[in-house]
């Protein structure tokens, strides 16, 4: 991962990224211990709920997971509604404004524009 990513992102942010761009177990699943647990909200799809491999290995990291019930999603994603949409709102915000201010050159602003889109 490129260094100035790391640099502006939010500083409690922990970025990992894997080569085929999916999330993997082994990448989620490094840091977490019982004095500092993790909360992994997923959709209900069967590959998730029915993979016992996945639900060990979450034990094991102290990762509650929380499964949101299949085909609801559109009435059960708390995070679409209270969270994902204000930081879609405030995220268009600041890509305007970087492009409104950017002339030619161009590097990947994505972890700034987020840290911009959490009013202090």
């Amino acid at each position: 991962m490129e260094v100035e990513l790391q640099d502006v992102a939010p500083p409690v942010t922990g970025l990992v990224c894997h080569s085929s761009g999916w999330m993997h177990l082994d990448i989620f699943m490094n840091d977490e211990s019982e004095d500092d647990p993790a909360l992994l909200i997923l959709d209900g799809h069967n590959t998730h709920t029915k993979n016992l491999d996945f639900i060990y290995l979450a034990r094991k990291n102290h990762t509650t997971v929380l499964c949101l019930l299949p085909y609801c999603s559109h009435r059960l994603q708390p995070l679409h509604v209270s969270f994902m949409g204000t930081l879609n709102k405030h995220y268009i915000r600041a890509v305007e404004k970087y492009l409104r201010n950017t002339t030619t050159h161009f590097q990947n602003p994505l972890p700034k524009w987020v840290t911009h889109s959490f009013p202090q």
